[in-house]
């Protein structure tokens, strides 16, 4: 079958066209064909060889994301049947296939069918964020009616869905976004007031969730921007910060890191149970995904190129070979 490899950490332009056998379903896997992936800052940063921790050996297959059309099915795998349509984050990380190919294998526990309503191959778009998203504001900030929530990055992969998702929760949702043309979109996806750049440093205490998708010194901004009792929720903790305006407000921290079911094999139904979720949200109208530029297969190179250099709103999509 097809393949796009990573046979050496680097640039994008290390991601090359090869060939791999075709694999079977195991117990508990299903046999997917692939439709369609996606880009996600956590792809590029396995290329680069900054998380060459999480990746499997060399010459690896990349991408978590994945749509496709189940063609076999392993051993007590009772959920799916041939030719059903599914969508999960199933791999690309050690110990699991990644989506950059034409069959890949599922984990059946990390999938769910995939939203009827989203044209081609969009919900590949959605898998990694939606759950990052699900597992920040529904799970993890609690968000509940007439809180005051801020979401920073809100055009971002993550942030589009976390307005959308905190919105839907009944918050009051402000956000920020690092140039004035993401303006109109971020209050489009439900943002009611939107702040450029630094204009977010004068939110000071005001706030009972903010939802952090940037990290680095946003992280310690954060801090300074929730009330008393407040959480900060965050998934780019990779950083050193002072923790002494939580402690004077009695505030909480919480880390969101969606990939531990993958790289642990713990919690894995989990990943499937929030896809489900959203599959209803994405089909009732409720959540929408933005598209911000699309790629063949064998342009994966240019896709992880344009992920690392443009400013874009909302995801890039790989379909087709």
């Amino acid at each position: 079958m097809k393949a796009i490899l990573l046979n050496e950490f680097g640039p994008p332009e290390n991601l090359t066209p090869g060939e791999l056998p075709d694999p079977g379903a195991a117990a508990g896997e299903l046999l997917v064909r692939v439709e369609g992936s996606s880009v996600n800052p956590v792809d590029t940063k396995i290329r680069s060889g900054a998380l060459s921790a999480v990746c499997n050996p060399l010459p690896a297959v990349l991408h978590g994301d994945v749509l496709g059309t189940v063609e076999a099915l392993g051993e007590n795998v009772t959920d799916f049947a041939v030719g059903d349509r599914i969508w999960a984050c199933a791999g690309g990380v050690k110990g699991s296939d990644g989506a950059l190919v034409e069959l890949m294998r599922v984990d059946h526990r990390l999938a769910s069918l995939a939203p009827a309503s989203l044209p081609g191959v969009e919900a590949a778009a959605l898998p990694l964020v939606g759950i990052t998203a699900w597992e920040a504001v529904v799970e993890r900030a609690q968000v509940r009616p007439g809180q005051r929530v801020l979401v920073h990055g809100a055009t971002g992969g993550v942030g589009h869905i976390a307005v959308q998702l905190a919105k839907l929760a009944g918050a009051f949702v402000h956000a920020t976004v690092s140039v004035e043309d993401k303006v109109e979109a971020a209050r489009e996806l439900g943002a009611e007031e939107v702040f450029v750049g630094r204009e977010n440093q004068q939110l000071q205490n005001a706030y009972d969730i903010v939802i952090d998708t940037l990290g680095g010194s946003n992280l310690g901004q954060s801090f300074h921007q929730i009330d008393r009792g407040g959480k900060v929720v965050t998934i780019a903790a990779r950083t050193e910060a002072d923790l002494s305006p939580l402690h004077a407000k009695a505030a909480s921290l919480e880390v969101v890191f969606m990939l531990l079911p993958l790289l642990t094999g713990k919690g894995r139904e989990a990943h499937g149970a929030v896809l489900r979720h959203l599959a209803a949200l994405v089909d009732s109208g409720r959540i929408q995904c933005r598209i911000a530029e699309r790629y063949s297969f064998a342009e994966a190179a240019a896709a992880h190129r344009a992920v690392e250099e443009t400013n874009r709103i909302g995801k890039v999509l790989l379909t087709g070979w």
